[in-house]
C-alpha cells in the first residue's frame, strides 16, 4: 500500500534572503522538500511570518483545500494546484527547479489567483496578484512560454483569418476584374 505523503500547512513554511523556501515545522537548516497546502476559509486571514521563523498570525481552516504546491530544496518544483471555492480549480502550473516547466492549465480569466510572497523589512507576508493569463493552456520551458493554446488567443486567430481569407479574396476579384477590363 502507498502512503500518503504529509502536507506541511503553508504557515510553517518561510523564504529567506537566499531566495528559498525553509519549514520551520521541520528542519530550518535545509531548504524544504515536500509537499505544502493549505485550506480554503471565508474568514481568510493574511499570513504574517516574521524572518526569524516564528509564527505570527494563520489561517481559520474549514477544511478546504486552497492550494497544494511542490517543493524540492526549498524551490518549487512539480504540479502545484490552485482552487477557488468549494474546491473548484483554478489553474494548474508545473515547476523545475522554481521556473514554470511544461503544460500549465488555466481555468478562469480576470480573477485574483496567485499568492506571492514579499518582503517588508524584517516580515514576509502574502499578497494575491490577478492572473494575466487567459483561459488554456500554455507550455513552459524554463520559465519561457514556449506554446500557448487560449480561448481568445484562438478566437482572435479565427478572426484574424477569416479577416485575412476575406481580404484574400477580394484581391483575387479584383485582380479578375483587372484582366477582363483589359480584355474587353
Amino acid at each position: 500500500m502507498i502512503e500518503k505523503p504529509e502536507i506541511i500547512n503553508t504557515g510553517y513554511l518561510m523564504l529567506k534572503d537566499d531566495g528559498l523556501v525553509y519549514s520551520f515545522y521541520k528542519n530550518t537548516e535545509t531548504p524544504f522538500t515536500g509537499i505544502c497546502g493549505e485550506y480554503y476559509s471565508p474568514d481568510e486571514v493574511e499570513e504574517y511570518i516574521a524572518e526569524d521563523g516564528a509564527f505570527i498570525e494563520g489561517i481559520d481552516f474549514s477544511h478546504m483545500l486552497d492550494y497544494r504546491e511542490n517543493y524540492k530544496n526549498g524551490l518549487k518544483h512539480g504540479l502545484c494546484e490552485y482552487f477557488g471555492t468549494f474546491g473548484k480549480p483554478l489553474y494548474k502550473e508545473n515547476y523545475q527547479f522554481g521556473l514554470k516547466h511544461g503544460v500549465c492549465e488555466y481555468y478562469y480569466d480576470k480573477i485574483t489567483l496567485t499568492r506571492l510572497a514579499l518582503r517588508k523589512g524584517s516580515w514576509v507576508f502574502s499578497v494575491w496578484q490577478s492572473n494575466p493569463m487567459s483561459k488554456g493552456k500554455y507550455i513552459y520551458n524554463k520559465g519561457e512560454i514556449i506554446s500557448s493554446f487560449s480561448e481568445k488567443e484562438e478566437m482572435k486567430k479565427q478572426i484574424l483569418y477569416r479577416k485575412k481569407v476575406k481580404q484574400e479574396k477580394e484581391e483575387l476579384l479584383k485582380e479578375l476584374l483587372k484582366k477582363q477590363r483589359k480584355l474587353f
